[in-house]
């Protein structure tokens, strides 16, 4: 744990603690006993702005006749505000929390507790969330995926059939940010020029170039086409380590995304992101991408969506191929990325020199996605 870190829990009073652990226990009688204690989260995370995660437990106890001890638990989210915001609106995560939005909405995908929301020196604000930490945590096997993927579907469908609105700005098609990231063509070139090289040999070794430079374009073309789908109110930032399998619920835990998107666009992140982490959670994916993504339909459907396959298949498109892409250019932009090796390392799990060849796997899958959009492309 950095020392700014340390130096901000130490500055918390023991009211504050007191205010979460009743929200923690549910009890507004409880009362805190001794010292809390300090665990930092690890787990890689993108956002930049997170500069830490720590779980905060200690003891209270509850003021009814038998004045019973218990445990209780928080995990305190640390952000700096001022650091870049990538496909986020700033306060919007912060403001779902304190609106109390995306709870009892009918469907078994939700928003995780809220405590507190914290305003701290050097421009630091915390949220004091519910403790998911003991819930699975990724690698998912299948069967959490699939379950994962069907509660997104139906919550998609809920707010699609209501036609729901936020008190708040928030995002639309911030999928097209995200697939001009990288000039596709000036790569594309760069990709026939060192064909040779070992970098690009290493994450072709099971693929075609010329086919991921066709898939390219055809990624080009879906900037434009998304815009003319359907949109519903999508999460936005689906991936597993933002989604937490809870009983019979999926509980989301980053909220700055939520935006205006392409009806499908969630189960693309979902399914999409495992293909930039291990190759454990590549190769699932991989073999089941058609049945996980057509549990997210059943759940679609279950609330009311009627719409059609191919724009719906579109939507999912609008985010998937942003990560087979990603992994396309990756032999040409790595040198760019040494910054983040230690970030990249921890996301994928090889060393940093290996994640050419890692990749090679997921580019395998390229010419039957390249197929599949020309069809849906005209």
């Amino acid at each position: 744990m950095n020392r700014q870190i340390e130096n901000l829990l130490a500055g918390v009073g023991s009211t504050r603690f007191e205010t979460v652990a009743r929200g923690a226990l549910n009890d507004d009688s409880a009362a805190l006993v001794g010292t809390p204690e300090f665990e930092e989260i690890t787990t890689s995370h993108a956002d930049l702005r997170t500069i830490g995660i720590v779980k905060v437990s200690g003891i209270a106890t509850s003021q009814g006749p038998e004045r019973n001890e218990q445990a209780w638990s928080t995990v305190v989210k640390i952000i700096d505000p001022t650091k870049e915001a990538r496909r986020a609106i700033l306060d919007n995560e912060a403001q779902i929390y304190r609106l109390g939005l995306f709870n009892g909405d009918e469907v078994p995908f939700r928003a995780a507790k809220c405590y507190f929301i914290g305003s701290h020196e050097d421009d630091l604000s915390t949220l004091w969330l519910e403790d998911l930490s003991n819930a699975p945590q990724p690698p998912w096997n299948l069967e959490q995926f699939a379950v994962a993927a069907n509660h997104i579907g139906q919550f998609n469908g809920h707010h699609l059939e209501r036609d729901t609105k936020l008190p708040m700005d928030i995002l639309r098609d911030s999928y097209i940010a995200r697939l001009e990231r990288h000039d596709r063509g000036s790569i594309a070139e760069e990709l026939v020029q060192k064909r040779d090289t070992e970098i690009v040999k290493a994450a072709y070794a099971e693929s075609s170039i010329e086919l991921t430079i066709r898939f390219f374009g055809l990624v080009e073309q879906l900037k434009e086409a998304g815009r003319n789908l359907p949109h519903s109110l999508a999460f936005g930032n689906t991936h597993s380590r933002n989604l937490i399998p809870v009983g019979d619920e999926t509980v989301g835990i980053d909220w700055g995304t939520v935006g205006m998107e392409p009806v499908g666009s969630d189960i693309g992140v979902l399914l999409g992101s495992p293909l930039s982490y291990g190759i454990q959670e590549a190769s699932l994916l991989i073999q089941n991408e058609r049945p996980l993504y057509d549990s997210y339909v059943i759940g679609l459907r279950s609330r009311g969506w009627d719409g059609n396959d191919d724009e719906l298949r579109l939507g999912f498109f609008c985010q998937f191929a942003f990560y087979i892409s990603l992994l396309g250019v990756l032999p040409i932009v790595i040198s760019d990325l040494a910054d983040r090796k230690e970030f990249i390392e921890k996301r994928m799990g090889v060393p940093f020199d290996d994640v050419p060849s890692h990749v090679a796997p997921v580019l395998a899958v390229i010419p039957k996605y390249v197929e599949e959009l020309e069809a849906l492309l005209g």
